[in-house]
This record gives C-alpha cells, sequence and structure tokens, in this order.
C-alpha cells in the first residue's frame, strides 16, 4: 500500500482539496507542522494514542522524528493525541490516481501494483467512476 505522500503525488489533488479531506485532530496539526509531515503522521501512526512527553526524548524522536517531535512537545507536551487513519482521504486519492492513470492507457493490473491494491478494487473503482 502506498503512503499518503506518494498518493498525494499521484492524485494531482491541490493541497485545499487535500486538506479538506483531513480529520479535524489532523487539520488542527497543519497549524504548526506542514501538510507532509502530517500526512506522515498519519501513515507511521494512524489508530494510535499518542502520549505527548513534555520535553523531548529518545522514544519521541525515534517515533516522529526530531524536527516534527520538537514541535509536537512544543505545542502538545504532557497531552494525549489520537492520530485518525486517514481512511477517507486514502480512498479518494486512490480514485484519483486510478482515473488518472487510466486516462493515460494503464493496463488494470499495472494501475494495481502502481496503488499497491488489488485489480479487483481497481476495476470496482473503475466502474463506480463511469
Amino acid at each position: 500500500m502506498q503512503n499518503l505522500s506518494e498518493l498525494v503525488k499521484s492524485s494531482g489533488m491541490v493541497t485545499e482539496q487535500i486538506t479538506s479531506l483531513l480529520p479535524e485532530s489532523l487539520q488542527n496539526l497543519l497549524n504548526f507542522l506542514t501538510l507532509g509531515e502530517v500526512l506522515q503522521i498519519s501513515d507511521d501512526c494512524g489508530g494510535m494514542q499518542l502520549n505527548i512527553p513534555l520535553a523531548i526524548n529518545k522514544k519521541t524522536i525515534e517515533l516522529l522524528g526530531n524536527v516534527v517531535g520538537n514541535k509536537m512537545v512544543k505545542f502538545y507536551g504532557g497531552c494525549g493525541l489520537y492520530i485518525p487513519t486517514c481512511k477517507e482521504l486514502r480512498f479518494k486519492l486512490q480514485v484519483e490516481s486510478v482515473r488518472k492513470l487510466r486516462v493515460k492507457g494503464w493496463l488494470i493490473n499495472a494501475i494495481a501494483r502502481e496503488i499497491g491494491s488489488s485489480c479487483r478494487t481497481v476495476t470496482k473503482i473503475l466502474n463506480e467512476a463511469y
């Protein structure tokens, strides 16, 4: 399965469209993180409850990276934060990617490999699209 950043690139959707599809808790993170950082957090930690420490530590750096970890500690230190999985965004990005690749003449099995999905899923997306 492709990560969200790869799906964003292949879908051709603009930042505003992507941002509007993010769950509210991730939209709030955009106040101090870039869209790429937020998508990476969702990929790495989606479906998890993160307990952000009051001070940066080794575990936080390993999980979030130094830059993002420091920003998270600064704004959410001492709090628990649930990171959603972004299923709706992932599905819409997959649909856009499938449509775009099919218009370019790609075969269903090649599209499935490209987006990290099954031929059946690609066929279902195409049938609903047309």
